[in-house]
């Protein structure tokens, strides 16, 4: 039960440091993020 509980927790902690990067991105270059959604769109 203990290795069924490790898996989860790590797979909760990848989606945390994405949301991060994308924010130090926009801090650094603004203008890419807006570009960048803009294509993604």
């Amino acid at each position: 039960m203990t290795d069924d509980k490790k898996p989860q927790s790590s797979e909760q902690k990848i989606p945390t440091p994405p949301p991060t990067t994308e924010y130090q991105r926009r801090d650094k270059e603004p203008p890419l993020s807006q570009q960048e959604r803009h294509k993604r769109r």
